[in-house]
Formats: C-alpha cells, sequence, structure tokens
C-alpha cells in the first residue's frame, strides 16, 4: 500500500522521522519494515484480505535505522456488497 497524502499526518512523521515529502508514494511495507517484520504484517494483512481484524505489535525501522516497537490496530474493509475490499 503507497502512503497518500491526506493519511500522513503529523504524528506519522514524528514517528518515522520521514516527511511528508519522503513518504508520499512511497511503500509503508518496504520502507518501515524490515526482513524480520515484513512477514509479520504480510501476515496480517492477509488476515484481514480474509475478514479478520486483530491488534499486534511489531518493529518499525525509522529513517534514522532506529527500531521502535508500535502497536498496529488492523481492521477488514468492506464494499457496498459486503466483500472485503481492502485493509486499514
Amino acid at each position: 500500500m503507497k502512503f497518500l497524502h491526506k493519511r500522513i499526518t503529523e504524528e506519522t512523521c514524528d514517528l518515522t522521522g520521514y516527511s511528508r515529502e519522503e513518504l508520499i508514494g512511497e511503500i509503508a511495507f518496504k520502507i518501515l519494515f524490515d526482513e524480520v517484520s515484513q512477514p509479520v504484517v504480510q501476515s496480517k494483512k492477509d488476515l484481514r484480505l480474509q475478514g479478520i481484524k486483530d491488534t499486534y505489535e511489531v518493529e518499525l525501522l525509522r529513517k534514522d535505522q532506529k527500531k521502535i516497537w508500535i502497536r498496529i490496530k488492523g481492521s477488514p474493509v468492506y464494499d457496498d456488497q459486503g466483500n472485503v475490499a481492502g485493509t486499514l
């Protein structure tokens, strides 16, 4: 999933160490998670695409390469027909 301008908050920039301009159009998965955290994030995304919501903790890789633990609360997003259309 690529960062969109409207979804990049000041808090996101403070947390990650990246500016809005650096994040716009980037794929969050690739720049914020290392090879250990990526499989965890992907497996949780797969669950959301099956309609399962949950909360989990994972390490995030900041711009300065410092790792910090974050809590992610993920939910499926449904279309008008009740089908899973994405994740939040």
